[in-house]
């Protein structure tokens, strides 16, 4: 089984194409790293979001946390480069906003196709 699901922040606003019917964008993930005081090292995905995905994404800013559903794909362009994304068919957005009043930070969970 194909599943791949990611969780991380989104490096610029997502593009969509003519028809609107598919969005390109970068996730920034990252794991915590094996010595403490090191920098958590960052690995950069590219997303391919079709079907209600697209949807959320238009609402997706840069710098969203987002989580992804869907599968690991791999094309062979003519001149033989091969190019490694995810097919998301799940987008999830998480927004942070901080609460002053409370001293806390509150979740807008807003958007997603979950």
């Amino acid at each position: 089984m194909n599943s791949w699901t990611i969780e991380g922040n989104v490096g610029k606003v997502p593009e969509l194409n003519d028809r609107g019917t598919m969005a390109r964008f970068s996730v920034a993930v990252s794991k915590p790293p094996k010595n403490k005081g090191d920098d958590w090292p960052t690995t950069w995905v590219n997303v391919k979001a079709i079907g209600g995905a697209v949807e959320t994404c238009k609402q997706v800013r840069k710098g969203d946390r987002v989580m992804c559903a869907g599968e690991y794909c791999h094309d062979e362009a003519d001149d033989g480069k091969h190019y490694h994304y995810m097919l998301a068919f799940k987008v999830g957005v998480t927004r942070f906003k901080p609460d002053a009043a409370a001293g806390s930070e509150n979740v807008d969970q807003s958007g997603g196709s979950w």
